[in-house]
C-alpha cells in the first residue's frame, strides 16, 4: 500500500508541459459587442462582348468598364460561448447597407440593370441567430419590431469573425492547414446575402426598346456557386503582431480556383421573356491573398483584409421567340475583375 502511494504522489508533481503555440478560437465573453465596418468593391472589364442573332454578329460591350462599392456595418452582440466552438447566440444590427454602381463605355443599344445604386431594405434591421443542436447550425430570426420579409433570413450566415478560416488547435509561427472550400463566400461576402433585391423586375425598371432582346449575363462577382469550382484554400500562421497595444493573431490566406460552372438555369429562371437554352457555361479563374486579424485575448475577429484577381469567360447559346417567330441567339463574352474585401472592427461599450 506504502508503494501505491509513493507512485501515486510522484506522478501527481511531475511537470505539465506547456501549451504550444497561440489558440485562436471564436469564443468572445457573453455580453461582448463589437461593430465592424465590412468595405468591398468590385472592378471587371469587359475585354470581349460578342451577340450573335440568327447569324448577324455584333459587338454589345467590348471594353465597358464595371465598378460597384458596398458598405456594410454592423453591430454584434454576442450571448453565452458554446465551450470553445463559437457563442451560442448572436444579435446583430444592420446599422448601415449601401452599394453603389458605375458603368462606363456602355455601348447604345445595350442596358445594364442596377447601375443606380443606393442603399438596401437591410439598413435598420436587426436579427437574432440562435444555435440548434438539431441541425448544428445557427437559425436566424427577426428581433422584434425590426424585422423584415422572412426570406432575407435564409441567405444570412452568423459568422462575420472569419471562424471557419481558423486551425483546429494551438497553432505556432509558421505552421499551415487547409480550409474547406465551403468557406470561400466567406472571403467575399461576410454574413451572407445582404444585398436583398428590391421588388421590381427587368420590364419594369428599364425601357426595352422595340424589338430588343433581353440577355441576362452572370456578374463576375457572383460568389453563389464557387463552391461549384476546384481548388484550394489554405491558410498560415504568420505569428503575432502588436496593434494599438493589443497583441493579435495573424492569419495568412490564399485562394485558388478554377472550374466551368453550367449557368443555364440561372439565366433561364431570371428571364422576364421565353427562352430556351441549348448551353451555358460559365468558366471562372480565382487568384487571391489576405489576412484575417485575430484578438486573442478578445476570441474575434479583429481585421480583415482580401484581394482577388478573377477571369470570367460565358459561352452561350439559346431560341428566343414563340409559335409564330423564333431566333437562334450565341453570346460570348470575357472579363477580368479585381474583388477586395476590408473589414475594421471595433469593441464598443453595451448601452
Amino acid at each position: 500500500m506504502q508503494v501505491l502511494t509513493s507512485l501515486l504522489l510522484a506522478t501527481a508533481l511531475l511537470p505539465i508541459a506547456p501549451q504550444r503555440g497561440d489558440q485562436l478560437i471564436w469564443r468572445p465573453a457573453a455580453g461582448t459587442q463589437v461593430q465592424r465596418t465590412v468595405s468591398s468593391s468590385l472592378a471587371s472589364v469587359t475585354e470581349e462582348a460578342l451577340l450573335s442573332m440568327n447569324g448577324d454578329e455584333r459587338d454589345t460591350g467590348s471594353g465597358m468598364e464595371r465598378s460597384s462599392e458596398s458598405t456594410v456595418q454592423t453591430t454584434d452582440r454576442f450571448g453565452d460561448p458554446r465551450g470553445d466552438s463559437g457563442p451560442g447566440s448572436i444579435q446583430r444590427t444592420f446599422d448601415t447597407v449601401v452599394e453603389s454602381m458605375d458603368i462606363a463605355g456602355q455601348p447604345e443599344g445595350v442596358l445594364v440593370r442596377g447601375a443606380e445604386g443606393g442603399s438596401r431594405p437591410m439598413e435598420g434591421l436587426a436579427v437574432n441567430f440562435a444555435w440548434d443542436e438539431d441541425s448544428s447550425g445557427y437559425e436566424p430570426s427577426w428581433q422584434p419590431g425590426a424585422g423584415g420579409q422572412d426570406e432575407w433570413l435564409t441567405g444570412l450566415r452568423a459568422d462575420m469573425d472569419g471562424a471557419a478560416f481558423l486551425p483546429e488547435g494551438p497553432v505556432e509561427e509558421g505552421d499551415t492547414w487547409k480550409v474547406d472550400l465551403s468557406s470561400v463566400q466567406d472571403l467575399f461576402r461576410p454574413g451572407g446575402e445582404i444585398f436583398v433585391e428590391e421588388d421590381g423586375n427587368l420590364e419594369d425598371d428599364q425601357d426595352i426598346p422595340e424589338g430588343g432582346i433581353v440577355i441576362l449575363v452572370p456578374s463576375t462577382g457572383d460568389i453563389r456557386r464557387l463552391d461549384d469550382l476546384q481548388g484550394k484554400l489554405s491558410a498560415e500562421y504568420a505569428g503575432r503582431r502588436e496593434v494599438d497595444g493589443r497583441s493579435l493573431g495573424v492569419i495568412e490566406l490564399e485562394l485558388q480556383l478554377e472550374g466551368e460552372i453550367d449557368v443555364s438555369e440561372d439565366l433561364q429562371d431570371g428571364s422576364p421573356i421565353d427562352q430556351v437554352f441549348d448551353t451555358a457555361k460559365l468558366g471562372l479563374t480565382y487568384a487571391g491573398r489576405g489576412e484575417l486579424l485575430w484578438d486573442i485575448e478578445g476570441h474575434h475577429m479583429a481585421g480583415f483584409s482580401f484581394e482577388a484577381e478573377i477571369e470570367s469567360a460565358l459561352d452561350a447559346t439559346w431560341t428566343v421567340g414563340n409559335e409564330a417567330f423564333s431566333m437562334e441567339v450565341s453570346y460570348q463574352d470575357a472579363k477580368t475583375a479585381t474583388h477586395t474585401v476590408d473589414a475594421v472592427v471595433e469593441r464598443v461599450d453595451p448601452e
